[in-house]
């Protein structure tokens, strides 16, 4: 997410989009208020802008709350749903809860807005945050996984030159031993003289 907001307004009320703005104003949000009244614009700008929450009334003359929330639902799963309205009870917030809302805030309490918005967006954060360590987390599996697929184990009769020590693959070509051993195993050589070769050169 940006710094700062850019918050879906579905409200057919432009006074009271001014009050929503200004109560978030008020709390020293940094955010844009982009305010829609129909469907159509709706499923437009949730679509087509990178928004980090909706806002919604319950009841509008074309449109309907519930319906925003599905859509969202099905179309941006991620973006927090809060309903901002006056003509909501309690049994039906706890219905719209279980249909996948955030959380809401009666129009009369706009009190609840902000720490409902800031709730909302910490719970987006750190579902994005595990989605993201979800997702390295089956990368790192993947990546072992083709790893473990590639690994060869160094087993049968393995011809080696008695004078040159390289070693014939199962191709009938000749490597340099510490060439064939890298490739087939995890091994890393760290070169050096041993106690007798140290002798023979450095007398």
């Amino acid at each position: 997410m940006s710094d700062k907001l850019l918050i879906l307004n579905l409200e057919d009320s432009a006074i009271d989009s001014e009050l929503i703005a200004a109560k978030l104003d008020e709390d020293g949000l940094d955010f844009e208020l982009v305010r829609v009244e129909n469907e159509r614009d709706f499923v437009s700008a949730l679509e087509k802008t990178a928004l980090d929450m909706v806002l919604a009334d319950y009841s509008l003359p074309a449109f309907d709350g519930l319906t925003a929330l599905k859509i969202t639902l099905e179309r941006r799963p991620e973006i927090p749903f809060i309903f901002v309205s006056g003509a909501i009870g309690e049994d039906l917030a706890a219905e719209v809860l279980k249909c996948g809302a955030t959380d809401f805030v009666l129009k009369h309490r706009m009190s609840r807005l902000v720490p409902a918005v800031r709730r909302a967006l910490q719970v987006a954060r750190e579902r994005a945050e595990r989605k993201r360590l979800e997702a390295e987390k089956e990368r790192l599996i993947a990546d072992l996984q083709v790893a473990l697929s590639n690994v060869r184990r160094l087993t049968g009769l393995l011809p080696i030159c008695m004078h040159c020590k390289k070693i014939r693959d199962d191709k009938g070509y000749w490597n340099q031993l510490e060439a064939y051993i890298s490739e087939h195993s995890e091994v890393a050589f760290s070169h050096g003289l041993c106690p007798e070769c140290k002798k023979k050169y450095y007398p």
